[in-house]
């Protein structure tokens, strides 16, 4: 253990650079790795130290000395020095945080986390899924966002949405409905979904509690949480024209997986219409 514990802080550990992972079966899946649960020994969480290089403090205690001599040069080191303290420190605290998994082959890695009570969160998912290894998550490291089970997907020109809510796997494949129009339709099963009868027809009070399901669930500012925020503001006025301006002006952020992944089916439905797709 007390090897273990020296190789956290060992410059040679394997790190895992990684905005967020994913839990299926017997696997952690990384962006570019992924491990296997069953080859997992225990996990340590914890938080790295900030530390001062000596070279640094070195050059720091020369400058206090140069600065009763020549105050200008000396002033010009001192600031050097603490721009670069506050450059180390803004790297440790992308940092401070990690989860360590260590392997039965004695081999360490690394993943770094920037908020201690999504660590917290995070940590007891993962050894959840070292015992039950028929368990399916998504962490988002970035978002701080755990989502438990498949979700629905939405890829390339042709949208696919894939419903995971049942034993029955409903697929509709979007890109193939052309010249028709879409009411009060359901993907999956047992879902009723209501999105407009006509034009400018919304249902504004469903479009206001979603709306504010999804700022709520987004715990940092980000592009789509600002988006939502405008599009609710909207939606609370029964604004057709700015609402449909709002989701069109932040496409990106609405088709992007943070949305996707945090949005109800019907809300979805509501903006890939409002979209075209």
């Amino acid at each position: 253990m007390k090897d273990s514990l020296a190789s956290i802080f060992d410059g040679s550990r394997n790190e895992i650079l990684t905005d967020d992972l994913v839990i299926k079966d017997n696997l952690i899946k990384f962006k570019d790795s992924s491990i296997q649960l069953s080859n997992i020994s225990y996990l340590i969480a914890g938080m790295n130290k900030f530390r001062i290089p000596m070279m640094l403090i070195l050059i720091i205690i020369i400058a206090l000395i140069v600065v009763r001599f020549i105050p200008f040069l000396g002033v010009i080191l001192l600031g050097i020095a603490a721009l670069y303290i506050w450059h180390l420190y803004n790297e440790y605290q992308k940092s401070r945080l990690y989860l360590t998994f260590f392997l039965n082959s004695g081999q360490a890695y690394h993943v770094f986390f920037v908020e201690e009570s999504f660590l917290n969160d995070a940590r007891p998912v993962i050894e959840s899924s070292m015992i039950n290894r028929h368990q399916s998550y998504s962490i988002n490291i970035k978002e701080q966002k755990i989502i438990e089970g498949d979700h629905h997907e939405f890829k390339g020109d042709n949208v696919h949405v894939n419903s995971h809510n049942s034993t029955v796997d409903s697929s509709i494949k979007m890109g193939d409905i052309k010249n028709s129009s879409m009411q009060g339709v359901a993907f999956g099963t047992d879902n009723t979904v209501n999105v407009r009868n006509d034009e400018h027809s919304y249902d504004w009070a469903a479009i206001k509690a979603e709306l504010a399901s999804v700022i709520a669930s987004i715990k940092i500012e980000t592009p789509l949480k600002e988006a939502s925020i405008e599009a609710l503001d909207a939606a609370e006025k029964q604004d057709a024209h700015r609402f449909e301006a709002v989701v069109k002006r932040n496409k990106l952020a609405f088709v992007s997986d943070l949305f996707q992944n945090t949005a109800s089916q019907f809300l979805a439905q509501v903006i890939t219409k409002t979209l075209g797709i």
